[in-house]
């Protein structure tokens, strides 16, 4: 039992209790209320905005949150940099904190032009430093010069930049579009055929000529003789008789001057020296004839004539296997059709020449056949020839560079452009020259299921063809053995 002193303190520290309950209850509670505004995220008044443009919120006020990063919104060439706040006129940076006001917010995007590496691509050309594209940084909506061609591409002729089917010369004006993710602004080189030019020059050679201009003096002397006399009378004791006889003479020169001129085809100053002859006589009537003789010689002149000839496309060797696939895919003049490597070769062939035969419906001229490979090592391979033909039909051969022939696989892509006299011709066929130096172990060709099968009973001791498989023609995945792991790996490259 409680002591009764004990029992008086619990009563005393309960009627505490309630007293203060009772205080505090006569206070009156001052009521505490949280409110909602709108927060909005708006895109802007701007131009290509890619889906919603415009987004809402509620927020309770005096609360912090995360403000909305640089996705919110999504706009072509442009990158969401910051928000705006009109409310407090502030600038905020994505995905910052921020307390939300007691009253609706409004956050408006600032965005930022992207500068977007565009690409020149020399299609076919190189630069002098053996490069294939050359770049330049440009921002969206900003005008940009295009450049000079820095490419070099034999036997072509630069054309001009190509992009969405415009050419565009060096020097024109480009206003940068603006870009979607993923999309790249490539301009093309443009390529014509630069024609070889065949050049006569003709050189005449007549036999030499002579040009004969003859004058003609006619002289005509006329005399005329008066004769007078005096005579004195006779006297008788004297006779004397005196005679004074006077000679008179006259003489007129009559000149009649007759010129001949011989002309050939060529224009001939000729220059005459005239002949004064002066004419003393007994009084006779003369005529006297001068020629004077002028020689003139053309040039002797050489005919030099340019044949056209067609060339010998050197001899490919032979390979250990050959398959023709008829391809029937038609290209403009200038262009190139692209093919999957798959559709001409499959896993572990081994390309070592091709021969492509192309048509047109009319003659191809002079002509060059690009090859264009992409490798296994990310990179391009690619081969130009040229030569002249009076057929409408030719077949091209190219022998693959050793180095580049184990990197043109299944998964890679194969080019071929022909720019000609015509304006399009068609790939009839490609014939395939190649070898197998793994997963080929029945020797027909190619590497199938039952070649896998043949390497997996080899790897639990069967071998009914009495194979040598060593790490040679074995070792598929190129590990330096022969295992189990060979097998798998040639059973994925078919079956995938």
């Amino acid at each position: 039992m409680f002591k009764k002193s004990v029992f008086k303190k619990i009563v005393s520290v309960v009627s505490s209790a309630i007293m203060m309950c009772s205080a505090f209850s006569a206070v009156p509670a001052e009521a505490v209320s949280y409110d909602y505004h709108t927060l909005k995220y708006s895109a802007g008044d701007v131009e290509g905005v890619v889906g919603t443009r415009e987004v809402s919120f509620e927020r309770m006020s005096y609360v912090s949150f995360d403000v909305a990063d640089s996705k919110r919104f999504s706009r072509k060439g442009y990158t969401l940099s910051s928000w705006y706040v009109p409310l407090t006129g502030e600038t905020i940076n994505t995905g910052s904190m921020y307390t939300m006001p007691d009253s609706d917010i409004t956050f408006i995007a600032n965005w930022t032009s992207e500068v977007y590496k565009i690409t020149f691509a020399g299609k076919y050309g190189v630069t002098a430093n053996n490069e294939k594209n050359v770049y330049m940084n440009a921002e969206c909506g900003s005008e940009m010069i295009l450049p000079e061609n820095e490419f070099i591409y034999k036997g072509y002729k630069f054309a001009g930049w190509k992009y969405n089917n415009v050419t565009y010369q060096p020097g024109d004006s480009f206003i940068v579009p603006a870009l979607i993710t993923g999309e790249k602004i490539v301009f093309s080189a443009v390529w014509k055929r630069s024609y070889a030019t065949v050049t006569t020059a003709v050189t005449t050679t007549p036999a030499p000529t002579t040009t004969t201009t003859v004058t003609t003096q006619a002289t005509t002397t006329e005399t005329t003789t008066q004769t007078t006399t005096e005579t004195t009378s006779t006297t008788a004791a004297t006779s004397e008789t005196t005679a004074a006889t006077t000679l008179e003479t006259t003489t007129v020169t009559t000149t009649d001057v007759t010129t001949t001129d011989i002309t050939t085809s060529e224009t001939t100053e000729t220059t005459t020296e005239e002949t004064v002859t002066e004419i003393t006589t007994d009084f006779e009537e003369i005529e006297t004839t001068t020629e004077t003789e002028t020689t003139v010689t053309i040039p002797e002149t050489t005919t030099t004539t340019t044949t056209m000839t067609t060339a010998t496309f050197a001899a490919l060797n032979d390979s250990q296997f050959t398959k023709t696939i008829n391809v029937e895919a038609c290209g403009v003049n200038g262009n190139a059709i692209e093919l999957n490597a798959s559709d001409l070769i499959s896993a572990n062939q081994i390309v070592e020449s091709i021969e492509v035969t192309l048509e047109s419906d009319n003659s191809f001229g002079l002509y060059g056949v690009s090859f264009g490979f992409s490798l296994s090592d990310n990179t391009w391979y690619q081969e130009n020839l040229e030569n002249y033909t009076d057929s409408n039909e030719i077949t091209v051969p190219l022998a693959i560079n050793e180095a580049n022939q184990n990197l043109i696989t299944p998964d890679g892509k194969i080019s071929i452009g022909c720019t000609a006299e015509n304006e399009a011709f068609t790939v009839k066929s490609i014939k395939v020259n190649y070898r197998m130096d793994k997963g080929d172990y029945n020797n027909d060709g190619v590497s199938d299921n039952a070649d896998v099968q043949i390497l997996k009973d080899f790897m639990v001791g069967i071998n009914d063809n009495g194979l040598d498989i060593t790490t040679v023609n074995g070792d598929i995945n190129n590990d330096g053995v022969v295992n189990v792991f060979d097998y798998i790996f040639l059973s994925r490259m078919i079956n995938s």
